[in-house]
């Protein structure tokens, strides 16, 4: 792939000193974009690609450090001079970025994302509100380089952004850390691989190696893979190296505050890179175990790779360039809705099945996460939810272990269990099959090879089945509703090929409610793969409510009770994946027309009960904290939130993590109320309140800020450099006025020594 040239000729918005036409150049001085102060949003930037037979594989954006957008949604068009002028506009999705809090905003995201986009003459980038922190005063939003990367005969040769990744902009041969070696080309011998830690030396040179192999072997789409999960890694190696080498720096100037936190810094970053490096090592294992680079033995190369092989999941395998772990370690997987972009792994014997289930199970080990088409995608774990839980709304459940002859049937309307056979293989000419054009990850397999779906039972919900049947067909139905987690995936995969088809016939007010009735199910489903792909699915709904302009009042009815399911799964810590796109879904909710962000502020703020684990409290506050950073009072008022936390025990909780969140939420409040909040913390200790009055002074507000006074730093002395208190001494007491005795001494136990001195 090279990178093609191209010109933005629009934009909605520029702050002076970081024009749009920044983003036209790569060089070391290249500045980026950044949006106007205080703008309004979403903004827009319209790139004109030089040639109009341009066809792009792929997309590449860099986000500033800390001005980040929440999301990005790209549209392509052709057949036109201008942008307005073009026949051919398509909506490809959209791209969700980290808030980088993790990384303390030190290090940049890059997102890389694969497309099919062919004869493309214009690429419109829609960037929406920022997250806020406290580095972005003026909530603003910026990209430091853009890549097109694809075929065509105007091209400027094969050129990376990888070079911009780090905050501090260094340029190659340059580094603060010492390092030298070219950045432009990747990884090898433009570039040096060489770092304090000698076993990563020797891991990325044996990932270096392989990759030369593949490029020699002319197995170019792969070496690029390998080549972008490379550069990540080694990005992140080189800020590790460089926290280090500033940690030591601070310490020898004794300043132990500011080395405790970079020394926290470097940790998070280093757990990042080590996330990282597995991934990369494991999408390449076996050609790692008959590579021996840089000396690194075999029994090293097995033991990383089967480490990583553990946490990544097939569709990682299957394309580790759709895979980016920021500072924070959280993997993403950001795909574009394309007919015919997608993966659904059919069942094979290799799965390791968990507690004695068999190979249809819902529950094994494998759960592959493919590029499904649709808007962001968040990786996960291998393991599903936990332990299993039943799902009200499944028409069938598993069968005893060991009972592998069929499928029990539950929830049938007269309260019994009758037996079901599986079904007999259903053949289907080529191109005919319901399933038709939903890829499996592996490619030697068609939608042909996916298990046959039971039939559906007299007992099942008649009423929704028959409205679903009505709009997907029979058999897709019967997929939907099996107990192959496989044929769900693929089904829910298929729906978000067919939407915009099933929106003109039959019609917004038949298929909407069939379809959000569908998205309830599938939202509530124990496995992460089908929870993960139905997210794709709903936010394709959601699109197609915003276009036609649907009400609030007609779409949240038909909402809602996602909504209610999302929170729920919010506090799912086990699944750290399926929690963050749960979080990104209600965050898109808030942003949406049709849903809108009063509503989902009413829905955060509804009761706990009485007795609730402390991850769902945690959970509740981390969603009020994100609304009230993104809308202020208009979603929540802060009195209303402060309220809520005081009835969910938040302020003294004998849970730290609760405390935390809580604490958390005070301040994202006192950004709009100022010391009006401490009103409300009227039932805390004298301890607490002074500590929260203490933190809350050094963060800035629009209302009155609060000033610290002589109480609130009497009794307490900071030890130099050291986290610790001293309780100053108490004054001796004065003797009273007029004369008298003063105390007698006490003696030393026993009685010896009692009573006043003087003589017998």
């Amino acid at each position: 792939m090279n990178k093609l040239a191209f010109s933005v000729v629009s934009s909605s918005g520029e702050e002076t000193d970081y024009p749009a036409r920044e983003l036209n150049k790569h060089s070391p001085q290249t500045r980026g974009w950044q949006s106007p102060r205080f703008c309004s949003y979403p903004q827009t930037l319209i790139l004109q690609l030089h040639d109009p037979a341009s066809s792009i594989s792929q997309l590449q954006i860099l986000a500033h450090q800390s001005k980040i957008p929440t999301k990005i949604e790209v549209v392509i068009a052709r057949g036109g001079s201008a942008f307005e002028n073009c026949t051919d506009v398509k909506r490809l999705g959209y791209i969700s970025l980290d808030s980088n809090e993790r990384s303390n905003f030190q290090a940049r995201e890059l997102k890389s994302v694969h497309v099919n986009a062919d004869q493309t003459s214009f690429v419109k980038l829609v960037v929406h509100r920022c997250h806020v922190n406290k580095y972005n005063a003026y909530n603003q939003v910026g990209l430091i380089a853009i890549n097109c990367l694809g075929v065509s005969d105007s091209v400027v040769g094969n050129v990376s952004v990888e070079g911009y990744r780090s905050s501090g902009h260094q340029v190659p041969g340059n580094s603060s850390s010492g390092k030298t070696g070219g950045r432009a080309g990747g990884a090898g011998g433009a570039r040096s691989l060489q770092f304090k830690d000698p076993q990563l030396t020797q891991r990325l040179k044996a990932l270096e190696g392989v990759k030369k192999a593949k490029a020699a072997a002319e197995d170019f789409d792969d070496a690029a893979l390998l080549k972008a999960a490379l550069d990540n890694v080694t990005s992140l190696a080189e800020a590790v190296d460089n926290l280090a080498a500033r940690m030591k720096e601070a310490a020898v100037n004794e300043d132990y505050a500011e080395a405790a936190r970079l020394k926290k810094q470097r940790e998070a970053t280093k757990l990042a890179m080590n996330d990282a490096l597995e991934d990369a090592e494991s999408s390449c294992r076996a050609e790692l175990e008959n590579f021996s680079g840089g000396g690194r033995g075999e029994a090293m190369t097995r033991e990383a790779t089967e480490a990583g092989s553990r946490r990544m999941t097939a569709a990682t395998e299957a394309a580790p360039a759709n895979v980016h772990r920021t500072p924070s370690g959280a993997l993403t997987r950001d795909v574009f809705r394309s007919p015919g972009v997608g993966g659904v792994r059919q069942d094979d014997d290799d799965d390791g099945d968990w507690e004695g289930t068999n190979d249809n199970d819902d529950y094994a080990a494998s759960s592959p996460s493919g590029r499904m088409g649709g808007g962001k995608k968040v990786g996960m774990d291998d393991n599903p939810f936990g332990a299993p839980r039943s799902s009200p709304g499944n028409v069938f459940e598993k069968a005893l272990p060991g009972n592998k002859g069929g499928y029990k049937f539950s929830g049938g309307g007269d309260g019994m269990d009758e037996e079901i056979p599986q079904a007999e293989k259903e053949e289907f000419a080529e191109g005919e099959h319901p399933l038709d054009g939903v890829p499996l990850l592996n490619e030697n397999g068609t939608v042909h090879d996916l298990p046959t779906p039971e039939h559906l039972s007299k007992g099942s919900d008649r009423q929704e089945v028959e409205k679903l049947v009505k709009i997907l067909g029979e058999y897709r139905v019967r997929c939907f509703f099996s107990s192959n987690w496989q044929l769900r995936d693929a089904v829910l995969t298929k729906t978000s090929m067919m939407i915009e088809g099933l929106i003109e016939d039959p019609g917004f007010e038949t298929a909407a409610p069939a379809l959000c009735s569908m998205i309830e199910r599938a939202v509530d489903d124990r496995n992460p793969k089908v929870f993960l792909t139905s997210l794709i699915v709903l936010d394709d709904v959601l699109h197609e409510m915003e276009k036609a302009a649907v009400p609030s009042a007609t779409c949240i009815p038909m909402l809602s009770n996602i909504v209610s399911t999302l929170i729920i799964k919010l506090s799912d810590r086990a699944q750290p994946k399926a929690v963050e796109g749960a979080f990104s879904m209600l965050v898109n909710f808030a942003l949406s027309s049709c849903v809108g962000h009063v509503y989902m502020g009413s829905v955060a703020l509804k009761s706990l009960p009485s007795r609730v684990a402390p991850k769902t409290v945690v959970a509740r506050f981390e969603l009020l904290s994100k609304l009230v950073a993104e809308f202020g009072d208009e979603a929540v008022s802060g009195s209303r939130v402060l309220e809520f936390v005081k009835d969910a025990d938040g302020f003294s909780n004998k849970d730290g993590k609760v405390r935390v969140a809580a604490k958390d939420l005070v301040k994202s409040i006192y950004g709009q109320m100022g010391k009006e909040v401490l009103s409300f913390l009227g039932d805390l200790s004298a301890r607490m309140l002074k500590e929260y009055r203490k933190d809350l002074s050094k963060l800035q507000t629009v209302g009155e800020a609060i000033e610290l006074g002589e109480e609130d730093d009497d009794g307490d002395r900071y030890k130099s450099g050291l986290p610790t208190f001293e309780k100053a001494k108490r004054p001796a007491k004065k003797e009273e006025e007029g004369g008298g005795e003063a105390p007698a001494p006490k003696g030393r136990g026993r009685g010896r020594g009692r009573g006043k001195r003087g003589g017998r």
